[in-house]
């Protein structure tokens, strides 16, 4: 039986040949984006080449630095900085402090999908990794005022915003933003064993700067019934300028 510390101690050095092997000359990134997760996730962070170590042609592991991510299940996090060559690396993590350290890669990104601002949505699967999604969150694509749907749970989804109808594959595909007034009436649907369930029936208030992203997640368990949640967030305005 191999020993939990070797292996811990095998995935740390995969993760620094992987990096040392990582050619440095390809464009930087150069984006903000924030996170969410489908379910709780602890002792998540990013890696991020140091600015005095981008001119190095191999970089060593000692030459990035670890940025633990505070991930929120419930909506977006604080808004974070990548700047560096792809990819963006989303890591779990061991230790606190000075002796916090990489445990594995669980999740990567090429690129933005923004050059405003990306919504990374991380989603735990099989064996420790992570699917990711990435969403254009900037406020060109998602303005204040307007809902969009995202459905990860895997099922047909259906519903109601006020009087339009929608049908959501399974596939995990945001919406186009769709305009709102100072409330919404929303109601869902799934279909459970060929009939069709009412998951949520509710009133939503909205202000003119305010967006709602609703999102639909898997049973917890079977025979239980579909999740939604309700994201909001404020999209600051610019004030005029004064003459």
């Amino acid at each position: 039986m191999i020993r939990p510390y070797l292996i811990v101690l095998l995935c740390s050095l995969l993760w620094t040949a992987n990096l040392v092997a990582q050619e440095t000359r390809a464009p930087l990134l150069k984006f903000d984006f924030t996170v969410m997760a489908t379910d709780r996730l602890r002792y998540v962070a990013y890696v991020q080449l140091k600015p005095e170590a981008r001119a190095k042609p191999r970089p060593t592991a000692a030459d990035f630095d670890i940025i633990p991510l505070r991930v929120n299940s419930q909506g977006r996090s604080s808004l974070y900085h990548y700047e560096g060559p792809p990819p963006l690396r989303f890591v779990t993590t061991r230790g606190k402090g000075e002796a916090l350290a990489v445990d594995r890669v669980v999740a990567s990104m090429t690129g933005p999908a923004s050059t405003e601002r990306t919504l990374v949505i991380l989603v735990p699967a099989e064996e420790g990794a992570f699917g990711l999604l990435a969403i254009d969150d900037g406020k060109s694509a998602f303005p204040a005022g307007h809902a969009r749907l995202l459905n990860l749970s895997g099922l047909p989804v259906s519903g109601t915003l006020d009087d339009y109808r929608f049908e959501l594959p399974p596939a995990p595909r945001a919406s186009a933003p769709r305009r709102l007034g100072g409330s919404v009436r929303v109601g869902v649907a799934y279909q459970r064993q060929s009939r069709p369930v009412a998951v949520f029936d509710q009133s939503l208030s909205v202000s003119e700067n305010e967006r709602l992203l609703l999102v639909f997640l898997a049973p917890f368990r079977d025979g239980a019934d579909l999740r939604t949640r309700v994201v909001r967030d404020q999209v600051r305005v610019p004030l005029p300028e004064t003459p």
